[in-house]
């Protein structure tokens, strides 16, 4: 058979000691193989002619090139060509979609505001683009909001772009309209643009004010501790290619030992983050391969989703993300160690030294190294652009990881749904202060409870239009947090040994995997899973960490079951408050009122 071949998505199941059953969901296959064949099988994910992936399997099979054949005939095997063809028959690209908004979601940091409104006021002006500015406050004390509020009238006397502000009293107001337009009970709007009671971290909240407030549009949304300076540490060559990944792609990392080597690490220059992200934002799969024909790294390891887009010619980038340069945003440093990243672990474990940094310093460098497409990609919203001009999920209002449970929100209810990942660091620079960084295996937080949740959707439900896959997904979760106390304490209980059995099996493998090497490393991470495996048994165990930073211990399954119950009804509601949103809009209504 002519043309370039890989073998589709395969599940393995190990039957015996020296057997595996293979399963290809696309032309729902099953395959009973020796397991040193299914190994070689399962290797072939590179395009090639069959005759050289028949190479590998010389010797273990009498006759392999009529072996993977069959294997053509049936599916198993994808042909490149069977993708590429409708790339090559369509007449026109799609219409280039701009940005017309850059989102900022800030709380009690004016000066970090300034710093940031400054430096994309001046990309825009630099690159002759005629931006929109949206600065969602999320201050609770109106001293806070009057100061950041005087730094936006500042910036705005200096730039002939137009801004807009939304703090307490603004988003208030647009409560009371929206409950009037939508029909929505207050306590879920309330829910939505401000969080969970004493909740702490509210930046979800903060970002689904700013979906609501750029209905329509293509918005930039950009920390305000972010700085618009970019650089990259990809060579050109890679940098200006496509590269289509597996579900669970991870970026490439590098660790230093302080802000100030982290930022000498790269060339920082003026980047066009605008341009960047247009050339993958809100685009159909099908036209990118076509505008990067001639420079198509190929597809690494899709999950089934990918590769079934691709053939049906389906998918689209609703969600990009850049890499970040500094603070790694993340509350938890020794994850880093069970990565799978090969380049990133090289540098990981490259000597004691350098192993202890990754696993003590929060500043980094995280970048893909191409134009990259996947299923998740572990996004950070650093700099995040978005398609508002179809409906989205909304974020979890209160607590972290936000933005991961977005995109896993995301692509769990859009099948056809895909993030882009652009290939530069953006300069991350927050305050330096303390924070919580409790050993990464121990602790469960309210985003493991949620994700899990999310993760129990039938996949079916994503077949379905968003508005009806959201609201099955807020009916589970409402029928979880409903429970009787005791159950729901059953069911996190589950969650979290289930969360606990999968990093301790994570590391089982890898340990085996790179035969204990290096030691440090391996004792490292033996270390850790010991002291999981003694925690699991704790009665505590399970509690998320940062509910019981807030309250007692006694408090926290309510707490819990009341967070859960509200999001699951924001879900169900969400589509009835965009719309809402939209007709307000329409008609004069917005959220964030002009600041001249």
């Amino acid at each position: 058979m002519i043309g370039l071949y890989r073998i589709g998505p395969v599940d393995r199941y190990r039957v015996g000691p020296s057997a595996e059953l293979l399963y290809f969901r696309m032309s729902d296959t099953v395959l009973l193989l020796p397991s040193n064949v299914a190994a070689l099988t399962a290797c072939c994910t590179t395009f090639k002619p069959l005759s050289e992936h028949a190479r590998m399997l010389q010797g273990l099979l009498p006759t392999p090139l009529s072996f993977l054949e069959g294997l053509a005939k049936s599916g198993v095997f994808v042909c490149y060509d069977r993708i590429m063809d409708p790339v090559h028959q369509l007449e026109r690209s799609e219409p280039n979609a701009s940005i017309s908004c850059v989102a900022i979601p800030t709380c009690d940091r004016p000066r970090e505001l300034q710093r940031a409104l400054e430096s994309y006021v001046a990309c825009a002006h630099r690159y002759s683009r005629k931006m929109r500015f949206f600065v969602a406050d999320d201050s609770l004390h109106s001293e806070s909001r009057r100061r950041n509020k005087e730094v936006v009238c500042r910036v705005a006397k200096s730039s002939d772009c137009k801004f807009y502000y939304a703090g307490l009293e603004e988003k208030t107001d647009f409560v009371q309209a929206l409950a009037s337009q939508s029909g929505i009970p207050r306590k879920t709007l309330e829910f939505a643009l401000f969080g969970p009671r004493n909740c702490r971290l509210r930046i979800g909240s903060n970002r689904n004010a700013i979906l609501l407030h750029t209905l329509g549009e293509l918005v930039l949304t950009v920390d305000d501790d972010s700085i618009c300076m970019g650089g990259t540490f990809s060579n050109p060559d890679e940098r200006d290619s496509l590269a289509l990944g597996s579900e669970w792609d991870s970026p490439d990392h590098w660790f230093f030992a302080s802000r100030g080597e982290a930022m000498r690490s790269v060339e920082l220059t003026q980047l066009n983050i605008f341009e960047e992200h247009e050339k993958l934002l809100g685009r159909s799969l099908i036209s990118l391969l076509k505008m990067h024909r001639d420079r198509f790294l190929g597809i690494r390891n899709p999950c089934p989703h990918l590769m079934k887009s691709l053939l049906s010619h389906e998918g689209r980038v609703p969600v990009t993300f850049t890499g970040t340069l500094g603070d790694s945003g993340k509350c938890s440093r020794g994850w880093i160690a069970t990565t799978r990243n090969r380049s990133t672990r090289a540098r990981l474990t490259s000597s004691e030294g350098a192993y202890r940094i990754a696993v003590t310093s929060r500043e980094v460098a995280r970048q893909f190294n191409s134009l990259t497409i996947v299923h998740h990609g572990a996004p950070v919203a650093t700099a995040m652009g978005v398609d508002n001009r179809d409906l989205l999920p909304p974020f979890v209002p209160g607590y972290r990881n936000s933005d991961g449970l977005f995109a896993v929100c995301l692509s769990r209810c859009m099948s056809n749904t895909y993030f882009g990942h652009i290939p530069w660091v953006l300069a991350h620079d927050p305050p330096l202060t303390h924070q919580d960084d409790a050993p990464w295996p121990l602790t469960v937080r309210v985003w493991d409870v949620v994700g899990e949740l999310i993760a129990a959707m039938p996949e079916t439900a994503s077949a379905l239009p968003l508005r009806e896959s959201m609201a099955s997904l807020g009916r589970h979760f409402v029928e979880v947090a409903l429970s009787d106390r005791d159950e729901f304490r059953s069911t996190v209980r589950t969650i979290s040994l289930r969360r606990a059995s999968r990093l301790l099996s994570t590391a089982e493998l890898l340990l085996a995997e790179f035969h204990q090497e290096p030691s440090y490393w391996a004792q490292d991470i033996n270390h850790h899973m010991s002291l999981l495996r003694q925690t699991v048994q704790e009665p505590g165990y399970g509690l998320p960490l940062d509910l019981l930073q807030e309250r007692g211990p006694e408090e926290v399954i309510p707490a819990l079951q009341e967070f859960i119950t509200e999001f699951g009804l924001l879900l169900i509601s969400w589509s009835t408050i965009a719309g809402s949103a939209q007709s307000l809009k329409e008609h004069g209504v917005t959220m964030g009122t002009e600041v001249k």
